[in-house]
């Protein structure tokens, strides 16, 4: 795991095909959060949300549209690493579902030891957002089934279109 000399869980990240994230998600939660946020806090940040949530404290960092685009066009890099260059149709799916994120969201958690309370949080707002986690290498759909596995293995019930029958968030409101 990344971060394990610090306490701080890294490598975590959500792709959600919105344009915006609804600050009203952190009202949703339960049992109910603590949320700090912030505007631009660096350059290449939108807006940073510092959450408690039981033990950890998970951050989210969305990512300004410009950075968005510099991460998707290496992270589908990434992505074509496991499929050695290659990608079969399912490959090329998944690599046409990450390039329509709009939104990116960086996650750490703290502290890393015990991540299953901060991961829980993280699935649950990707839930909410529809979004593609990508978790220690791992890219998992909003419920937690693995899309693509750094080996190149998968669940082939887990959703690579986060949004294929599923009602929009800002109609749940």
């Amino acid at each position: 795991m990344d971060g394990v000399a610090t306490g701080v869980m890294t490598g975590v990240a959500l792709y959600s095909p919105y344009k915006e994230f609804p600050e009203q998600l952190w009202f949703r939660l339960q049992p109910p959060v603590k949320v700090r946020s912030a505007d631009r806090p660096s350059p290449g940040v939108l807006k940073m949300y510092e959450v408690v949530h039981g033990i950890h404290t998970v951050t989210f960092t969305l990512m300004t549209p410009e950075a968005v685009a510099a991460h998707l066009n290496s992270f589908v890099g990434y992505i074509g690493q496991i499929y050695k260059g290659s990608p079969d149709r399912r490959g090329l799916e998944i690599l046409e579902q990450l390039k329509k994120s709009k939104t990116v969201v960086g996650v750490t958690i703290r502290p890393e030891k015990d991540p299953g309370g901060g991961l829980g949080l993280v699935s649950t707002v990707a839930e909410l957002i529809k979004a593609v986690q990508f978790v220690n290498g791992t890219l998992l759909d909003y419920h937690d089934k693995v899309i693509l596995a750094p080996d190149g293995k998968y669940d082939r019930h887990a959703m690579i279109d986060p949004l294929a029958g599923e009602k929009k968030w800002w109609k749940m409101w």
